[in-house]
């Protein structure tokens, strides 16, 4: 186990970064690395805890609530659920009382043009759709 070996060099657990794409897998390389210290008896397992072994979306979310004020977000959180819901729904409420519901730029997130042909159709149905999510 490499960080194991990491470790047995000396090297600061502080300064070890571990990443992988899923929590299980994450889960894992804390134990593996966990069953090696002991296997070889190591002396110090209570410095394991300052290991930062993850994914990379928790290792980013960590950085940019801790280091978002220094690229402009100062209270960086992931909104769920209700909350986005919230969120959308006041923007769309803003949007139709600047009358700008069917903006192109939105249109094309929305209801991209097919071969440089936009489809009023359907984009009549989205800007329907949204007055009704806000009513």
């Amino acid at each position: 186990c490499r960080i194991a070996y990491m470790l047995l060099k000396g090297i600061n657990p502080k300064h070890i970064l571990a990443l992988t794409f899923t929590r299980k897998a994450a889960n894992e390389m804390r134990m593996r690395v966990a069953q090696k210290l002991k296997e070889i008896q190591y002396h110090r397992m209570e410095e394991i805890e300052n290991l930062t072994i993850g994914t990379f979306h928790e290792f980013c979310h960590k950085v940019l609530r801790f280091h978002g004020k220094f690229v402009g977000h100062p209270s960086f959180q992931i909104c769920e659920g209700k909350r986005q819901n919230r969120i959308l729904k006041d923007i769309l409420r803003e949007m139709a009382e600047k009358g700008d519901l069917d903006n192109p730029k939105l249109m094309s997130i929305f209801c991209p043009a097919e071969d440089g042909e936009r489809n009023l159709k359907e984009e009549k149905n989205i800007v329907q759709t949204f007055k009704s999510a806000i009513a």
